[in-house]
């Protein structure tokens, strides 16, 4: 088994690409060494690669990255710790607005209306 440093002389021995090795050098500053702990340099590289194409595809798509998923996860798992209510404060209300009854004149114009305004979103996208 290889003793995870955290260092590129770790990571250089997994063959590892450019990529993958600031991912997992960033996995390791985060705290997240567990993740790579129990990797072996005989361990099948797909297996590896999928991991990494996983790792890099939240890295590019959650906002801020690795860094800000990690962070708010922390924060989110503190905060849950201390019983903090994230709702604390809020009043939920109905939401004021119209009750149609299925099939009546108005109903129909409202879904009339809702399909043009469908149709005229998708060919804005």
């Amino acid at each position: 088994m290889v003793v995870l440093t955290g260092r590129p002389e770790f990571l250089g021995s997994l063959g590892l690409t450019d990529e993958q090795k600031e991912l997992a050098e960033t996995l390791v500053e985060l705290g997240q060494e567990h993740l790579l702990a129990n990797w072996e340099t005989d361990d099948d590289p797909t297996q590896r690669n999928k991991f990494f194409e996983s790792v890099a595809k939240m890295n590019n798509s959650y906002p801020g990255g690795l860094k800000a998923y990690v962070t708010s996860a922390k924060d989110l798992l503190a905060s849950s710790a201390r019983g903090d209510n994230p709702l604390e404060g809020w009043v939920p209300s109905v939401p004021s607005g119209e009750s149609l009854t299925f099939g009546s004149e108005e109903w129909l114009a409202s879904e009339v209306c809702s399909a043009s305004l469908s149709r005229s979103l998708r060919r804005a996208r």
